[in-house]
């Protein structure tokens, strides 16, 4: 890595489509006081096209979700908002982006840097924060300090033809290093097709000898907003008996539907809660409807909304009426009179875990 070459005290990573003035002493500031400090400004955003300038916000923290290890930003939690004074006080962030930040040479030394088994680009901004937080390090917004970025309609980057899905692959990854016990529920989401994600024995053994915390300690005390599925009684894809179909969200579209199933998770991963909820994420439920039909909502009405039978049918309580697949046409689903038959019959089915 390049960062090997440098003799300055301090590495500041930045995206060439990257335009800067008077940012950097607010930055500097925050890592003087504290070594163990990563900090990252505040983000413009600049029209690709026109490059006129959005002010960027003061209320949000970088966030992530076991769905996907994805950077996001969230609202600042009112804890935060508590502890801060002022307007002008950093702002305590659970993760960074990673297209540009600064942080301490020696400090970014010292817990590994980037992981060199990580390929091309993702996963390196959530490697990075996990173990900023995980190794006596903090990571803050600077509020005054602000970056334009030039944000791209498309990436630029030509990938090397492969099977390989290069993101997953980085994020199971970061996720066998530095998740611990958490790093299931991301696996779950992705069918527990880890696939070949390299040797990780020399950062786990990194891991170990700076002493670092647990992932749990993180979650509890550096991001305790994080939604973590533990009261899910069935997890995987929920398969239709009669015919080899999954239910998918469909992604936006708000109407749940049969697809053929890919076997990769996402859009077909579902749980089934301890109250009757069947859920793919934190706000995305399959509900019925008055149409004697199925939709996707960011919450449903009705408790519990499921009741999965013995016999492998899912009622709903409130119509008394069975979750069947359509037959004939494009598959669908539809809520029925519930009768004993292969149409009504689901499976809740995750591939194991490779030992």
């Amino acid at each position: 890595m390049s960062q090997r070459l440098y003799v300055v005290d301090t590495i500041t990573y930045f995206f060439i489509l990257i335009y800067i003035l008077g940012w950097l002493e607010p930055l500097m500031d925050r890592i003087a006081r504290g070594r163990t400090t990563a900090v990252f400004p505040i983000i413009e955003i600049i029209n690709a096209d026109t490059f006129a300038c959005v002010a960027g916000t003061t209320n949000s923290i970088g966030t992530f979700s076991l769905n996907d290890l994805i950077f996001s930003w969230s609202a600042i939690p009112a804890r935060e908002k508590r502890r801060r004074k002022s307007q002008t006080d950093p702002i305590r962030s659970p993760t960074m982006p990673g297209g540009l930040f600064s942080i301490d040479k020696e400090y970014f030394r010292k817990i590994g840097a980037y992981d060199p088994g990580l390929d091309y680009w993702g996963g390196e901004n959530m490697e990075l924060s996990f173990k900023v937080w995980m190794c006596n390090g903090t990571i803050e917004v600077v509020t005054c300090s602000n970056v334009g970025h030039v944000f791209r309609s498309r990436n630029p980057i030509r990938w090397i033809s492969t099977k390989t899905n290069v993101g997953k692959r980085n994020s199971v990854r970061v996720a066998e290093v530095w998740m611990d016990e958490y790093k299931k529920y991301f696996y779950e989401r992705i069918n527990n097709d880890v696939g070949d994600y390299g040797d990780v024995s020399e950062r786990k053994k990194l891991r170990k000898d700076l002493n670092c915390k647990s992932f749990d300690w993180y979650v509890k005390n550096v991001y305790p907003e994080l939604y973590v599925p533990r009261d899910a009684v069935k997890t995987g894809e929920l398969v239709n008996e009669g015919m080899p179909r999954c239910v998918d969200s469909m992604g936006d579209k708000r109407q749940a539907a049969l697809y053929p199933c890919h076997h990769q998770g996402n859009n077909q991963f579902w749980q089934l809660t301890e109250r009757g909820q069947i859920r793919q994420k934190e706000r995305v439920y399959l509900c019925s409807d008055n149409k004697q039909g199925v939709r996707i909502s960011a919450r449903c009405t009705g408790n519990p909304e499921w009741v999965y039978q013995d016999n492998l049918t899912l009622m709903n309580p409130a119509s008394g009426l069975c979750l069947r697949a359509k037959i004939g046409g494009n598959p669908d689903l539809l809520l029925t009179k519930c009768e004993e038959n292969k149409w009504q019959r689901w499976r809740f089915l995750l591939k194991e875990l490779p030992s």
